[in-house]
This record gives structure tokens, sequence and C-alpha cells, in this order.
């Protein structure tokens, strides 16, 4: 695993490092979206054809917005994010997560998200509304890549076999 500093002063040693990489994990900061260097780092890994997976931290803080962050993703990167997981809910506060292939819930019982209350989203669990939205956002995205998965899709099967 290689960190790449932040800093526009390093360019060219960030360059250096991905030459090497086989894959990079880019992380976006929920408040203040995709930042000047983290742009240039990723038309760097664009030029070698690296993949990469986001990771938008900080959405625990007060003032933070994933779509906001989302948004800045789309404009400045041109790329659509797929959600893996999404927040509880909209508000400013990060109480839980949804994961949406396994479509449990993690919800954070203390403010240090040190204690965790995990457990499935069935239909008649209060977050199964928001859940199905995003994991059906998800499985439309993915299918517009795999000829399988769009046809399991279109046939109105569920690739992760949840009820």
């Amino acid at each position: 695993m290689i960190d790449t500093p932040g800093h526009v002063d390093f360019t060219a040693e960030v360059e250096r490092a991905l030459r090497v990489c086989d894959g990079a994990i880019a992380v976006f900061d929920a408040m203040q979206g995709v930042e000047t260097q983290s742009e240039t780092v990723w038309m760097q890994a664009n030029r070698y054809k690296i993949p990469r997976l986001g990771f938008i931290n900080k959405l625990d803080r007060t003032g933070s917005i994933i779509q906001t962050t989302l948004d800045s993703i789309r404009m400045r990167l041109k790329v659509e994010p797929l959600l893996i997981n999404v927040p509880s809910d909209d508000s400013n506060q990060l109480n839980g997560l949804i994961d949406l292939p396994s479509m449990m819930h993690f919800e954070y019982k203390d403010e240090m998200g040190q204690y965790v209350d995990m457990q499935e989203i069935g239909r008649e669990h209060a977050l199964f509304d928001r859940a199905v939205h995003y994991r059906q956002q998800l499985i439309e995205q993915l299918s517009e890549h795999n000829d399988e998965l769009a046809d399991l899709y279109l046939s109105g099967e569920d690739p992760w076999m949840i009820d």
C-alpha cells in the first residue's frame, strides 16, 4: 500500500508511485468534496488506467452532506459513483449505514461509533424503502456494465437473492 501525499508539491512523486500501483483508493472529504489535488491524482490514475475505489470520509461531521460530495465527484471527475453503503438517513449526522448488497443496517449507538448494532433490513424494517431505493440504483448502474447482471435485472430477479 502506498499513501500518496495530498499536496501539489508532490505531484511528480505521486505520478511515479502510480506507475507501480495495481489499484487505488481515493479518499474524499465529505466537507470539501473533490479537492484540486485529488482531481489531479485522479487524472493521473486515468492516464495509467488504474482501477479505483472511492471512499467518502468525515460523514459524521456537522455540515457534511453526502449528496454534495457525490455531485462534486460527478462534476469534477466525470464519473458516476456507485454507492455500496449509504447513510441511514439524510440528516447531517451519521447515525448508521446501510450495506446495500447484504441489506444490513449498522447503527451507531454511541458518538464514537464504537458500539454498533447490526440488523438485517427486512420488509418490516423502518429503513426498508430507503435501502431498496438505493439498492435498486446500484443494481441498475451495475447492469449497464455487465450483461449477465442486466439479464437478471430485466427478468426481475435479485442478483443477491435477498427477499
